[in-house]
């Protein structure tokens, strides 16, 4: 964050102005009446080294990937060079501004080894700096390119859901209308309130769960126009769904695909559907009968309403779920667990 880098060089400056860091610079006795003079001098000359590796080097061998040797031989080199280049500086600017008597000016190798370890310090003050910066905006970045990629994916599963939807349920009411069937206007009535929930209501990313059942209710009444048994389907909700939030469109298919593959000529309800809210979980499952003699005609577990809705499950969900869809001779099982205290 921005406020984190200010902090960052604040805390640099505090290090170079105030007087008491000064002995890690350069040594106050040996100074004497030169130090304060030469105080500004050094706090632009070690403010230049940090910011020459902060601003430009770091940056530059960012940017050459699988050249670490390289940038270590540079990066060496360069502290080699700023503490040569200061003892050149400092001996013009002691010699010709402060007028220091040159018997004074004697480069002794504890000088060398105080200036060249004041350069190793800001030089890796400014190399972290800037390597810890990068990081952090790198790792911000993917994690914004995944939420996109996810959010974009998302968008296109629930886009692939509904012509799916769309062309099941139109098929069903042409069936109406082909029979002359007196329930087809109720049909067209019921597909208009999904057709509004699906447009206006469904593009978010959370909707309450009253709504997604009343959603489910209204496709159920749908289908059972069109097989004429009002009680082919038994649906039960038990616990407390107000004030619940899921992802909407998710439930859809699995009762979607019963209608679908079910096996219509059978005692009813041919269709349970059960759906629980309790200690912060949400619990729905979904019981078909099947034929027998279609049970190796096509895996229902494969058809695009549920590969979709296993992959928003996956996205939307990660960890905090658990789908579990299992078939025998004569039903179809699917049951699906939510995490609430984890939602969207």
């Amino acid at each position: 964050k921005r406020n984190y880098i200010i902090i960052i060089h604040i805390l640099l400056w505090i290090y170079l102005l105030y007087p008491e860091f000064m002995p890690l610079f350069f040594y106050r006795e040996k100074l004497g009446p030169y130090y304060v003079p030469m105080i500004p001098l050094n706090i632009l000359f070690h403010a230049s080294i940090f910011y020459t590796f902060y601003l430009f080097l770091i940056p530059t061998f960012l940017k050459l990937k699988n050249k670490h040797l390289i940038s270590f031989v540079f990066g060496t080199l360069s502290i080699v060079a700023f503490t040569i280049l200061k003892f050149i500086i400092f001996y013009i600017y002691d010699k010709y501004i402060l007028l220091i008597p040159e018997k004074e000016l004697t480069i002794e190798t504890l000088d060398v080894i105080s200036e060249f370890r004041t350069t190793l310090v800001l030089s890796l003050y400014g190399s972290f700096t800037q390597f810890t910066i990068s990081w952090f905006q790198n790792q911000k970045q993917k994690t914004e390119l995944i939420t996109q990629k996810q959010a974009g994916e998302i968008a296109l599963l629930r886009s692939q859901i509904n012509p799916h939807f769309l062309f099941n349920t139109l098929n069903n009411i042409y069936s109406l209308v082909y029979q002359k069937s007196d329930d087809a206007p109720t049909a067209v009535m019921r597909l208009s309130e999904i057709m509004r929930y699906m447009l206006y209501e469904s593009n978010v990313n959370r909707v309450e769960l009253i709504k997604e059942i009343n959603y489910l209710n209204s496709f159920i009444e749908l289908q059972q126009l069109r097989m004429k048994r009002r009680d082919f389907v038994d649906f039960s909700i038990t616990g407390n769904v107000n004030d619940i939030y899921i992802s909407p469109m998710l439930l859809i298919p699995f009762v979607e695909n019963a209608f679908k593959h079910g096996a219509k000529n059978i005692k009813v309800p041919g269709i349970l559907i059960k759906l629980k809210v309790a200690e912060d979980k949400l619990f729905f499952e979904v019981t078909n009968y099947h034929n027998k003699s279609n049970l190796n005609s096509k895996d229902e577990s494969k058809g695009i309403g549920l590969v979709n809705v296993k992959r928003r499950l996956e996205l939307i969900y990660p960890n905090n779920h658990t789908l579990e869809i299992n078939k025998t001779d004569l039903q179809y099982n699917i049951n699906l667990t939510i995490n609430l205290n984890k939602n969207i």
